[in-house]
């Protein structure tokens, strides 16, 4: 056998879709590789010959497409070392046939496995293998949805907002009832962005949606959603006047938050969700007693109305949730700590392994260490902190976990525990303050760390004159503020010991 006598592979050489870099071998050696090969395989050995050859003379073939008269999907580049000869590979084995029915099973088993990455890539390939318009219809806009939720699932809000925006631009005439359904929640993964990056291009975004939406699908089902996400709207914008010190504003926008939550009518799928987000913003405004009446009737409501739906259902273990993580808190306002853990019991088991319930998961642990520290149970309070550490290091939840139990015992003289928490809070990457420096020096300097002591105490200093520096008020002459006298007399304390 010689390789230049394979019809096959002088036509493949000619039409491009192969080709050698070096000469190739004698028929010597391409006989010797073939040996190797199973005889059942000897109606390929033609493109065997092609590869012994590149290989044993250390060459590189390079195969784009198969001729469309020989079947099978495209072949990937195939590259041998150039260094030395090598034994060709086993022949691979025969490409599997893409079945739409197949690759829904497998991006339906990604998506229920969470491996959202994997499933979108493989809803991404069931797009695009739809080639005639009745794949299209069939396939396409069912993918396309999908892939925006997966990413909606991931927090990608950008990416799932242009997934969805996709499926109404390009599926509206052959798949109406998806389409419009992708426009509602599109409107949902903008509402989500603005959210989560507060800016006016968001902004802008989410209310084209929202406009979009109601303007071309008026009759869908979820067009009665709306005042629930306008009322979301309201309630979020109310907590960040309130984070930035604008109480009156907050309050303003909180109580019109709730005349919107309440336009939300039963026949919604919210309609649960909405009331318990009403109890939510009473709470905010201190009014408790009206907020423990709403949120009893969500639970009430939960248990004694029953529904098939799924949406509805989502709705009903996300107020829920609400319900009871807020419950807690309304409790601890009274000081009412038995209660607390009364409500928050089994929360994690009855409501923590939903998709609506698993984002609480670590605030309720927050407010069960509150009530264990406020009843002195600090065995108790520090098993959920290690839980909170052990599921993420530097989360909001955990560097509160770890803000409580380290001033507990510090303030109970337990110096060791104490400083090991207080430097887990300063090490944390989540809004560590002056005060977290400050007593994280405070506690070094209780175990005889004077080295550490000055330079927590230190930055305590700079992050306090920063913080001061923010609200204007060191400009008021003849003020003083306690804390950073404090600072600076424990840090002069801590130098001198050094004899610095």
């Amino acid at each position: 056998m010689n390789c230049t006598e394979d019809r096959e592979t002088i036509e493949l050489l000619r039409d491009g879709t192969a080709h050698l870099v070096c000469e190739p071998p004698t028929a010597e050696e391409i006989e010797a590789m073939l040996a190797e090969v199973p005889r059942e395989r000897e109606r390929t050995w033609s493109r065997w010959a092609v590869a012994a050859a590149a290989l044993v003379a250390g060459a590189v073939i390079v195969t784009t497409l198969e001729r469309p008269e020989r079947g099978g999907p495209p072949t990937e580049h195939v590259q041998a070392p150039v260094e030395e000869k090598k034994k060709p590979e086993p022949a691979p084995e025969p490409p599997v046939t893409f079945t739409f029915e197949d690759a829904w099973k497998a991006a339906d088993h990604l998506w229920r496995t969470r491996r959202w990455d994997e499933a979108v890539t493989m809803y991404e390939k069931i797009v695009t293998s739809c080639r005639t318009e009745e794949e299209v219809a069939k396939h396409a806009p069912r993918a396309q949805m999908r892939i925006g939720e997966c990413r909606y699932r991931q927090q990608k809000y950008h990416e799932s907002y242009r997934a969805y925006d996709a499926a109404v631009l390009k599926y509206t005439k052959i798949a109406p009832e998806i389409a419009a359904d992708a426009a509602y929640y599109r409107y949902r993964a903008a509402t989500a962005l603005f959210a989560a990056q507060r800016n006016q291009e968001n902004e802008k975004r989410k209310k084209e949606a929202r406009e979009a939406f109601a303007r071309d699908f008026p009759d869908h089902p979820r067009a009665i959603d709306l005042n629930y996400y306008a009322g979301a709207d309201r309630a979020a914008s109310g907590d960040a006047l309130s984070a930035a010190g604008q109480a009156e504003d907050a309050r303003r926008l909180w109580e019109l938050a709730i005349v919107t939550f309440r336009k939300v009518k039963p026949a919604s799928t919210l309609h649960e969700k909405a009331l318990a987000r009403i109890g939510e913003t009473l709470y905010k405004l201190g009014r408790t007693d009206e907020a423990l009446v709403v949120f009893r009737r969500v639970l009430d409501e939960g248990r004694e109305r029953k529904t098939t739906d799924p949406q509805r259902r989502a709705s009903r273990r996300g107020a829920r949730a609400i319900a009871v993580c807020f419950s807690a808190r309304c409790h601890r306002r009274r000081e009412a700590w038995k209660e607390v853990l009364a409500v928050l019991a089994d929360f994690e088991t009855t409501h923590g392994k939903t998709d609506e319930g698993r984002p609480f998961v670590s605030a309720v642990k927050v407010e069960r260490m509150r009530a264990f520290l406020a009843l002195d149970r600090v065995a108790d309070a520090t098993k959920e902190a290690e839980a909170l550490r052990e599921k993420s290091a530097k989360s909001r939840a955990t560097t509160e976990a770890a803000r409580l139990l380290g001033r507990h015992l510090f303030d109970a003289g337990k110096w060791e525990p104490a400083a090991e928490w207080l430097e887990a809070v300063v090490a944390g990457s989540r809004g560590v303050t002056a005060d977290d420096l400050a007593f994280a020096g405070l506690a070094a300097e209780k175990t005889g760390n004077l080295e550490r002591a000055e330079e927590r105490l230190a930055a305590a200093v700079t992050k306090r004159q920063t913080e001061l520096a923010a609200v204007h008020r060191v400009r008021d002459e003849g003020w003083v503020d306690v804390d950073l006298a404090t600072y600076r007399e424990a840090l002069a304390r801590v130098r001198k010991a050094l004899g610095r």
